[in-house]
């Protein structure tokens, strides 16, 4: 198996790639968006965008996934999902995952509808995965040809020393003798500062880990050249005088220590922060906050 693949949303703020890279991770999946439980209208995860861009920026290879309600039309969702997609369908090297983890009324409602979500992607020529848990999946999807031919990103959160899924010959899924990713790791395991997210209360502690079912030789040739570690150090130029270096990455409570002026060159520690800040040795400040740029990175 080859790790390290992160899952990432707007519970753990956003990602300092570098730091990421550094740390091991290899891919990404962002959180595109789901749909309403009640009303039934799509929306967006509110920091998908921003997401995408780090990704971009540092040239991470990433997915999106939409977190799907079955009980709704598939093709709402799936007309949704494909419209936040195409902006950045040339930069996406990592399938687009519908995220089965609710169900309908009828495993045949739930099958129909994320068929109707996976024909959606394929139209608009998106690689397309499904990414489910066994004991929701065998229980609560009908039977159909087409599971087979999708990819499987699979949920099992074990501390086992198993080389699959269902390694112990549990939890093996009905429609699949084989699997593409396996999230491994999730709630409680404390690792989401290791790469790169803000902790709590900022971000959340955890972040989800999978596993790509080949080599790096076999994931390169899927999905691209493996980011490397980053050789250079990063920095960021501040654009404005008075620039607030804090004890936190936040307003409220991050004590202001001191401030910047125009042209100061900040050598990143560590990332955080619900916008964008960075650390360096004399602390946080901002690089983006509430739609404002206060420093560009420099190469």
């Amino acid at each position: 198996m080859l790790g390290i693949i992160l899952d990432q949303s707007h519970w753990n703020q956003r990602c300092y790639f570098p730091k990421a890279i550094a740390s091991g991770a290899i891919a990404t999946f962002i959180r595109a968006g789901s749909i309403n439980n009640s009303s039934g209208l799509p929306y967006t995860d509110y920091i998908f965008h921003e997401n995408v861009a780090d990704a971009i920026q540092y040239s991470f290879p990433f997915g999106a996934y939409f977190y799907a309600r079955p009980k709704f039309d598939g093709d709402v969702q799936g007309r949704y999902f494909v419209s936040l997609l195409k902006p950045y369908q040339q930069k996406m090297r990592l399938p687009a995952v519908v995220d089965v983890e609710e169900i309908a009324d009828t495993p045949q409602k739930t099958a129909e509808n994320i068929k109707k979500i996976i024909y959606q992607l394929k139209s608009a020529g998106f690689e397309v995965m499904i990414y489910s848990r066994q004991n929701i999946w065998d229980f609560g999807v009908a039977p159909d040809p087409l599971w087979s031919t999708i990819s499987l990103w699979a949920a099992r959160w074990t501390s086992a020393s198993l080389d699959s899924p269902w390694g112990d010959d549990r939890f093996r899924f009905r429609d699949w003798d084989w699997w593409k990713l396996w999230q491994k790791e999730a709630n409680g395991n404390g690792r989401a500062a290791e790469f790169g997210f803000p902790a709590y209360p900022i971000g959340d502690n955890d972040i989800d880990i999978s596993y790509y079912n080949g080599t790096k030789e076999d994931f390169e040739r899927e999905y691209g050249t493996i980011v490397q570690p980053p050789l250079q150090i990063v920095k960021y130029r501040v654009l404005t005088d008075g620039l607030n270096i804090r004890t936190q990455p936040q307003i409220i409570a991050g004590n202001s220590v001191g401030s910047r002026k125009v042209g100061d060159i900040i050598t990143v520690l560590e990332y955080g922060g619900g916008n964008f800040w960075v650390k360096d040795s004399l602390g946080w400040s901002a690089v983006n906050y509430n739609g404002t740029s206060y420093m560009e990175r420099i190469e």
